[in-house]
Protein backbone atom coordinates (compact mmCIF):
# COMPACT_ATOMS: atom_id res chain seq x y z
CA UNK A 1 0.00 0.00 0.00
CA UNK A 2 1.38 3.46 -1.23
CA UNK A 3 0.31 6.37 0.80
CA UNK A 4 0.40 10.40 -0.25
CA UNK A 5 1.10 9.35 -4.05
CA UNK A 6 1.77 12.85 -5.89
CA UNK A 7 2.64 13.04 -9.69
CA UNK A 8 4.31 16.06 -11.41
CA UNK A 9 4.96 16.76 -14.62
CA UNK A 10 8.44 17.81 -15.97
CA UNK A 11 8.22 21.27 -14.77
CA UNK A 12 7.52 20.10 -11.18
CA UNK A 13 3.55 21.27 -11.24
CA UNK A 14 1.34 18.72 -10.01
CA UNK A 15 -0.47 16.35 -12.25
CA UNK A 16 -2.13 14.21 -10.01
CA UNK A 17 -2.89 12.87 -6.65
CA UNK A 18 -3.80 10.30 -4.31
CA UNK A 19 -3.98 10.03 -0.32
CA UNK A 20 -3.68 5.87 -0.76
CA UNK A 21 -3.22 3.74 -3.31
CA UNK A 22 -2.97 -0.34 -2.97
CA UNK A 23 -1.30 -2.43 -5.73
CA UNK A 24 -1.95 -6.19 -6.39
CA UNK A 25 -0.04 -8.91 -8.38
CA UNK A 26 -1.00 -9.64 -11.69
CA UNK A 27 -2.58 -12.84 -12.50
CA UNK A 28 -0.60 -14.02 -15.38
CA UNK A 29 -3.53 -16.98 -15.44
CA UNK A 30 -5.99 -13.85 -15.85
CA UNK A 31 -4.15 -12.25 -18.43
CA UNK A 32 -4.41 -15.31 -20.52
CA UNK A 33 -7.91 -16.09 -19.94
CA UNK A 34 -8.43 -12.75 -21.08
CA UNK A 35 -6.41 -13.19 -23.84
CA UNK A 36 -8.71 -16.21 -25.37
CA UNK A 37 -11.46 -14.87 -24.61
CA UNK A 38 -14.36 -13.61 -27.35
CA UNK A 39 -13.53 -9.82 -26.47
CA UNK A 40 -9.91 -10.08 -26.87
CA UNK A 41 -11.02 -10.38 -31.28
CA UNK A 42 -11.95 -6.96 -30.33
CA UNK A 43 -8.65 -6.17 -29.92
CA UNK A 44 -5.49 -5.15 -32.67
CA UNK A 45 -1.98 -4.13 -33.28
CA UNK A 46 0.16 -3.59 -35.72
CA UNK A 47 2.99 -6.25 -36.50
CA UNK A 48 5.95 -6.68 -39.03
CA UNK A 49 4.94 -9.19 -42.27
CA UNK A 50 6.30 -9.89 -45.34
CA UNK A 51 5.63 -7.11 -47.95
CA UNK A 52 3.76 -8.95 -50.53
CA UNK A 53 6.51 -11.92 -50.68
CA UNK A 54 9.28 -9.57 -51.36
CA UNK A 55 12.84 -10.82 -50.69
CA UNK A 56 15.95 -8.78 -50.06
CA UNK A 57 16.98 -9.68 -53.69
CA UNK A 58 17.17 -7.12 -56.26
CA UNK A 59 14.56 -6.64 -58.76
CA UNK A 60 14.83 -6.64 -62.62
CA UNK A 61 16.75 -2.99 -63.50
CA UNK A 62 14.22 -2.24 -66.40
CA UNK A 63 11.54 -2.53 -63.15
CA UNK A 64 13.59 0.15 -60.97
CA UNK A 65 13.87 3.93 -61.85
CA UNK A 66 17.01 4.95 -63.30
CA UNK A 67 19.74 6.39 -61.13
CA UNK A 68 18.95 9.87 -62.85
CA UNK A 69 15.60 9.75 -61.52
CA UNK A 70 16.74 9.76 -58.12
CA UNK A 71 18.02 12.18 -55.65
CA UNK A 72 20.33 12.17 -52.82
CA UNK A 73 20.18 15.12 -49.56
CA UNK A 74 23.25 15.37 -48.16
CA UNK A 75 25.45 12.27 -46.92
CA UNK A 76 24.39 8.60 -47.11
CA UNK A 77 26.64 5.96 -44.74
CA UNK A 78 29.12 4.53 -47.22
CA UNK A 79 27.51 1.17 -47.34
CA UNK A 80 24.56 2.77 -49.30
CA UNK A 81 26.55 5.23 -51.63
CA UNK A 82 27.37 2.71 -53.98
CA UNK A 83 23.41 1.54 -54.52
CA UNK A 84 22.77 4.91 -55.10
CA UNK A 85 25.81 5.67 -57.16
CA UNK A 86 24.42 7.80 -60.54
CA UNK A 87 21.69 9.47 -58.18
CA UNK A 88 21.57 13.23 -58.23
CA UNK A 89 22.98 14.77 -55.23
CA UNK A 90 22.17 17.74 -53.53
CA UNK A 91 23.90 18.92 -49.94
CA UNK A 92 20.28 20.18 -48.75
CA UNK A 93 16.92 19.94 -49.40
CA UNK A 94 16.64 23.44 -50.45
CA UNK A 95 19.22 23.46 -52.79
CA UNK A 96 17.37 20.35 -54.61
CA UNK A 97 14.08 22.66 -54.06
CA UNK A 98 15.63 25.52 -55.96
CA UNK A 99 17.31 23.24 -58.39
CA UNK A 100 13.34 21.89 -59.51
CA UNK A 101 12.10 26.04 -59.58
CA UNK A 102 14.95 27.21 -61.33
CA UNK A 103 14.49 24.40 -64.20
CA UNK A 104 17.71 22.23 -63.34
CA UNK A 105 18.42 19.17 -65.73
CA UNK A 106 15.79 20.56 -68.40
CA UNK A 107 14.93 17.84 -70.94
CA UNK A 108 15.14 18.50 -74.72
CA UNK A 109 11.39 19.88 -74.56
CA UNK A 110 11.52 22.14 -72.03
CA UNK A 111 10.31 20.20 -69.67
CA UNK A 112 12.08 18.92 -66.10
CA UNK A 113 12.44 15.05 -65.97
CA UNK A 114 10.23 14.24 -62.63
CA UNK A 115 12.43 12.86 -59.80
CA UNK A 116 10.93 8.87 -58.83
CA UNK A 117 11.87 9.93 -55.16
CA UNK A 118 14.31 11.52 -52.88
CA UNK A 119 16.10 10.23 -50.42
CA UNK A 120 17.30 11.17 -47.26
CA UNK A 121 19.19 9.83 -44.21
CA UNK A 122 18.52 10.14 -40.15
CA UNK A 123 21.04 11.82 -38.84
CA UNK A 124 22.40 10.46 -35.48
CA UNK A 125 21.55 12.70 -32.58
CA UNK A 126 24.05 14.59 -30.67
CA UNK A 127 21.36 14.36 -27.56
CA UNK A 128 22.17 11.32 -24.93
CA UNK A 129 18.97 10.86 -23.26
CA UNK A 130 15.56 9.32 -25.29
CA UNK A 131 13.65 12.11 -24.30
CA UNK A 132 15.92 14.83 -25.56
CA UNK A 133 16.91 12.73 -28.88
CA UNK A 134 13.60 12.27 -29.29
CA UNK A 135 12.54 16.09 -29.36
CA UNK A 136 15.70 16.58 -31.59
CA UNK A 137 14.90 14.17 -34.42
CA UNK A 138 11.29 14.98 -34.29
CA UNK A 139 12.34 18.72 -34.63
CA UNK A 140 14.63 17.59 -37.72
CA UNK A 141 12.16 15.30 -39.18
CA UNK A 142 9.50 18.60 -38.90
CA UNK A 143 11.88 20.68 -40.84
CA UNK A 144 12.22 17.91 -43.84
CA UNK A 145 8.70 17.73 -43.76
CA UNK A 146 7.94 21.22 -44.20
CA UNK A 147 10.51 21.47 -46.61
CA UNK A 148 9.76 19.00 -49.02
CA UNK A 149 6.20 20.23 -48.80
CA UNK A 150 6.61 23.47 -50.20
CA UNK A 151 8.22 21.67 -53.55
CA UNK A 152 5.47 20.66 -56.18
CA UNK A 153 3.85 17.47 -55.90
CA UNK A 154 3.96 17.21 -59.57
CA UNK A 155 7.79 18.06 -59.63
CA UNK A 156 8.52 14.78 -57.55
CA UNK A 157 8.23 11.50 -56.25
CA UNK A 158 7.89 10.52 -52.33
CA UNK A 159 10.63 12.03 -50.26
CA UNK A 160 11.92 8.73 -48.46
CA UNK A 161 13.29 9.01 -44.77
CA UNK A 162 15.61 6.45 -43.83
CA UNK A 163 16.58 4.98 -40.83
CA UNK A 164 18.56 2.35 -38.62
CA UNK A 165 16.73 0.11 -36.00
CA UNK A 166 13.75 2.42 -35.40
CA UNK A 167 11.26 -0.25 -35.80
CA UNK A 168 11.26 -4.29 -34.17
CA UNK A 169 10.19 -5.62 -37.42
CA UNK A 170 11.89 -8.91 -36.37
CA UNK A 171 11.76 -11.23 -33.33
CA UNK A 172 14.23 -10.22 -31.05
CA UNK A 173 14.06 -6.89 -31.62
CA UNK A 174 13.58 -3.77 -29.83
CA UNK A 175 12.11 -0.25 -31.26
CA UNK A 176 14.20 2.68 -31.08
CA UNK A 177 12.10 5.18 -28.87
CA UNK A 178 13.86 8.19 -30.09
CA UNK A 179 12.99 6.94 -33.82
CA UNK A 180 9.96 5.76 -32.80
CA UNK A 181 8.45 9.77 -31.85
CA UNK A 182 10.50 10.64 -35.81
CA UNK A 183 8.47 8.05 -36.97
CA UNK A 184 5.39 9.07 -35.44
CA UNK A 185 5.27 12.65 -36.44
CA UNK A 186 6.43 11.15 -40.70
CA UNK A 187 3.11 9.03 -40.39
CA UNK A 188 1.14 11.97 -39.62
CA UNK A 189 2.26 13.69 -42.48
CA UNK A 190 1.50 10.54 -44.53
CA UNK A 191 -1.95 10.80 -43.65
CA UNK A 192 -2.13 14.40 -44.46
CA UNK A 193 -0.56 14.03 -47.74
CA UNK A 194 -0.75 10.70 -49.46
CA UNK A 195 2.31 9.73 -51.82
CA UNK A 196 4.28 12.47 -50.38
CA UNK A 197 6.32 10.66 -47.50
CA UNK A 198 8.11 6.69 -47.37
CA UNK A 199 9.46 5.88 -44.04
CA UNK A 200 12.27 2.97 -44.83
CA UNK A 201 14.06 1.14 -41.74
CA UNK A 202 17.58 -0.83 -42.07
CA UNK A 203 18.64 -2.52 -38.80
CA UNK A 204 20.94 -1.17 -36.89
CA UNK A 205 23.33 -3.93 -37.30
CA UNK A 206 24.35 -3.42 -40.82
CA UNK A 207 27.70 -1.99 -40.43
CA UNK A 208 28.51 -5.55 -38.00
CA UNK A 209 27.55 -7.96 -41.57
CA UNK A 210 29.67 -8.97 -43.70
CA UNK A 211 30.44 -7.37 -47.04
CA UNK A 212 27.94 -9.76 -49.18
CA UNK A 213 25.15 -8.85 -46.24
CA UNK A 214 25.89 -5.92 -46.46
CA UNK A 215 25.37 -5.91 -50.50
CA UNK A 216 22.39 -7.66 -50.40
CA UNK A 217 20.75 -4.80 -48.23
CA UNK A 218 22.23 -1.74 -49.89
CA UNK A 219 20.49 -3.40 -53.39
CA UNK A 220 17.61 -4.28 -51.57
CA UNK A 221 17.36 -0.49 -50.46
CA UNK A 222 17.11 0.30 -54.62
CA UNK A 223 14.37 -2.35 -54.65
CA UNK A 224 12.32 -0.50 -51.86
CA UNK A 225 12.28 2.68 -53.71
CA UNK A 226 10.46 1.40 -56.54
CA UNK A 227 8.14 0.02 -53.75
CA UNK A 228 7.63 3.27 -51.72
CA UNK A 229 4.79 4.19 -54.03
CA UNK A 230 2.50 0.87 -52.75
CA UNK A 231 4.01 0.33 -49.76
CA UNK A 232 4.80 3.55 -47.77
CA UNK A 233 7.19 1.91 -44.70
CA UNK A 234 8.99 -0.69 -45.52
CA UNK A 235 11.71 -2.31 -42.92
CA UNK A 236 14.54 -3.89 -44.92
CA UNK A 237 16.33 -7.16 -43.29
CA UNK A 238 18.05 -9.50 -44.50
CA UNK A 239 15.00 -12.32 -44.42
CA UNK A 240 13.39 -9.71 -46.34
CA UNK A 241 11.20 -6.95 -46.74
CA UNK A 242 8.51 -6.24 -43.89
CA UNK A 243 5.38 -4.18 -44.07
CA UNK A 244 3.07 -2.80 -40.87
CA UNK A 245 0.13 -4.66 -41.13
CA UNK A 246 -3.18 -4.77 -38.94
CA UNK A 247 -3.53 -8.14 -36.68
CA UNK A 248 -5.55 -9.58 -33.99
CA UNK A 249 -3.75 -8.67 -30.37
CA UNK A 250 -5.11 -11.44 -28.68
CA UNK A 251 -2.02 -13.88 -29.06
CA UNK A 252 -0.02 -10.67 -28.40
CA UNK A 253 -1.00 -10.18 -25.07
CA UNK A 254 1.82 -11.90 -23.03
CA UNK A 255 4.02 -10.29 -19.77
CA UNK A 256 7.58 -10.63 -20.07
CA UNK A 257 9.10 -12.74 -17.57
CA UNK A 258 10.06 -11.54 -14.33
CA UNK A 259 13.37 -11.22 -13.08
CA UNK A 260 13.01 -13.17 -9.94
CA UNK A 261 16.34 -11.39 -8.89
CA UNK A 262 14.80 -8.11 -9.23
CA UNK A 263 10.81 -8.44 -8.37
CA UNK A 264 8.89 -10.97 -7.57
CA UNK A 265 6.13 -10.56 -9.84
CA UNK A 266 4.16 -7.82 -11.63
CA UNK A 267 2.03 -5.30 -9.94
Amino acid sequence: KVTDLVARDEFGEEVCAAESAELGAVDREAIKAAARSPLAEALFTVQWQPAENQSVKSQPAADQPSSDQLAVIGRLSPDLSAALEGAQTYAQLADLAEGISSGEGLDASGQAPQLAAALIECPQPQSTTPDAAASELSAWALGVVKGWLEIEESAAGPLVILTRGAMAAESGESADLALSALWGLVRSAQSEHPGRFALVDLPMALEDTNQEDADQLAAALQSALHSVGDEPQLAIRLSGLFAPRLAGAGAAIELPAVDSDQVSSWH
